[in-house]
């Protein structure tokens, strides 16, 4: 399962970059502003309580909080886990923003990929979640940084961007906005640590 979880951070990871509306490299006008950010959380946590009726698995981190996971039907060996099992979770977030002139065509689509372990062999699961909004710019004040983009459902909003972001002077109105946001989640049964 360790190779497993790797495979899952690289696959988001790859999907981030890869994307066409994340990639900069395809965006025909190099001059407009794009960005790539992710972090990666890993945390070990013990199972306290499996519900098989919810299928809601309830896991106790380091902390001491506890953490509701609603497992998916596919996932076939929920049955296997019990309380007191170590398991280690493994998330991915990463955003992409990139801002395109209209006139480049279509943008990538929004994705999902999930995978589980065969029957019989310890429960784990992957899930990558790609999802993407696009937005016009309706409005830009270069001096005060802040900008208006209307969504895909029409509502405005409103935002300051930040003084990193270089190439600002560059985005005009009726520009697009693409928004990727890539969630990969791992979940495998390890072997409790030896005391």
């Amino acid at each position: 399962m360790k190779k497993l979880l790797a495979m899952v951070i690289g696959l988001g990871l790859l999907l981030a970059l890869s994307n066409p509306a994340v990639s900069q490299t395809k965006s025909k006008d190099s001059k407009k502003p794009s960005i790539v950010e992710a972090d990666l959380y890993e945390v070990a946590a013990t199972v306290e309580k499996v519900d098989l009726k919810t299928r809601t698995l309830t896991l106790k981190v380091p902390d001491g909080s506890l953490i509701d996971l609603v497992v998916d039907k596919a996932v076939k060996n929920l049955d296997q886990m019990k309380p007191g099992d170590e398991v280690l979770v493994e998330y991915l977030e990463s955003i992409g923003i990139q801002v395109r002139s209209p006139k480049e065509g279509p943008v990538g689509e929004s994705l999902e990929i999930a995978k589980v372990a065969p029957d019989g062999q310890k429960p784990g699961v992957y899930d990558v979640k790609v999802t993407q909004l696009v937005a016009t710019v309706e409005s830009i004040n270069y001096l005060s940084r802040i900008v208006t983009v209307k969504g895909p459902s029409g509502k405005l909003v409103t935002v300051e961007v930040d003084k990193g972001v270089k190439n600002f002077w560059h985005v005009k109105k009726g520009d697009q906005v693409v928004i990727d946001f890539v969630e990969a989640i791992a979940i495998s049964v390890e072997k409790p640590a030896k005391k």
